[in-house]
């Protein structure tokens, strides 16, 4: 069973409203940029402080590293119901992530809280894997090294595309709706128990 992190495992909503503050830029502003340096550092052509100082390239700022770093992290919420869930289900099935992530900040989510701290059986963050979501590439990668095949994978994104590649791939796949954790948890138990 793969989990996206962002938006399934917590929210990131606060991450843009904190790290346009600390800029000093509008939210769509902030929302623009991200949009296009999230690309490079997901795809592995930024380091996660590379990609937090681009801010302050693009704009012409000259906010510190660790307040960026600190907006980074204080917008995001994990979400409670998810990783309860995770927790309560580790022990019967392998459990992986598989997000659109840069190097180097997994062990921060987990540390700060924002993946809850259990083993996973496999750990596949786009940046190393060298294909990012929606892409075949990284679905195949991720199925290689979870050890599993076709239906006998569960993946759990917030965004319709994601689902439907995977779905396309041969896997079982639900769009995460964090509002919605109720009919997360009767889709999974369906597809789990059929």
């Amino acid at each position: 069973m793969y989990f996206d992190i962002n938006s399934v495992l917590c929210n990131t909503t606060g991450v843009y409203k904190e790290m346009a503050k600390i800029l000093g830029v509008s939210v769509a502003r902030f929302r623009e940029l991200f949009e296009e340096l999230t690309r490079l550092l997901d795809a592995g052509k930024l380091e996660f402080d590379e990609f937090l100082m681009g801010f302050n390239k693009r704009l012409e700022k000259k906010v510190d590293l660790s307040t960026l770093k600190g907006a980074h992290y204080y917008g995001r919420i994990p979400i409670k119901p998810m990783h309860k869930f995770v927790v309560e289900i580790k022990d019967k099935y392998k459990v992986g992530l598989l997000s659109n992530l840069g190097r180097g900040v997994i062990d921060d989510f987990i540390k700060h809280g924002f993946v809850p701290d259990v083993e996973y059986n496999s750990v596949i963050i786009s940046a190393d894997a060298g294909f990012t979501k929606p892409q075949k590439g990284i679905f195949e990668f991720a199925e290689k090294d979870s050890g599993f095949s076709g239906k006998e994978i569960l993946f759990i994104d917030d965004l319709d595309v994601n689902v439907i590649t995977a779905k396309d791939f041969g896997w079982n796949a639900i769009v995460y709706d964090q509002t919605n954790h109720d009919k997360f948890l009767k889709e999974s138990n369906r597809l789990l128990t059929s």
